[in-house]
């Protein structure tokens, strides 16, 4: 009888952390971009409901990477990969605290940055790594960002109205560079 409640009970512990090992890989699925292994557009939405919810202060920095697709066109797809992991990885390295980096689809990304973060020194350090790091550059064409701030609650109260402010932001502040629409 002992014997087979303990070949019974290590079967069961194995069985247990199978279990846990698959719904970690599940989650990870749902909730990290696979090419860059920074949060997704799900974690994304799912975070910045959260902290509504809560009454939680924040902004929203979205990004819209410059010349990607010339990157895309001229040296291929998988460069194209390569420069949206170095961006994750640039996101990644000021993501820390409660700050979140996310990865939303394409050549746009995010920061979260709760209101107790320095927005600032967020947004300094992300213009110095896109315009000085060569980890951003390509043969002779260097990836740069346009970026669009939103807070909460003062620039909306939906995910929806904060990412269309900030996009705003965002393509005004393109403009003033001559990247205009569509060049990505």
């Amino acid at each position: 009888m002992k014997r087979s409640l303990k070949i019974l009970l290590y079967a069961f512990g194995r069985q247990w952390v199978r279990r846990e090992k698959e719904l970690r890989r599940l989650r990870r699925l749902a909730y990290e971009d696979e090419l860059t292994g920074i949060g997704n557009l799900r974690a994304f939405r799912e975070g910045m409901t959260r902290l509504m919810n809560a009454g939680e202060r924040f902004a929203l920095l979205y990004l819209d990477l410059d010349r990607f697709k010339e990157v895309n066109d001229r040296f291929g797809h998988l460069a194209g990969d390569r420069v949206l992991r170095e961006v994750a990885a640039v996101l990644g390295e000021l993501a820390t605290g409660r700050t979140r980096a996310y990865r939303l689809g394409g050549d746009e990304f995010a920061l979260v940055v709760p209101a107790d973060g320095d927005t600032g020194a967020v947004m300094e350090s992300l213009r110095r790594e896109f315009t000085s790091s060569n980890r951003l550059r390509i043969g002779d064409l260097h990836v740069g960002a346009s970026v669009g701030v939103a807070r909460f609650p003062e620039d909306g109260g939906t995910c929806e109205q904060l990412i269309g402010c900030a996009d705003r932001g965002m393509y005004v502040e393109k403009g003033m560079r001559g990247l205009g629409e569509g060049v990505g």
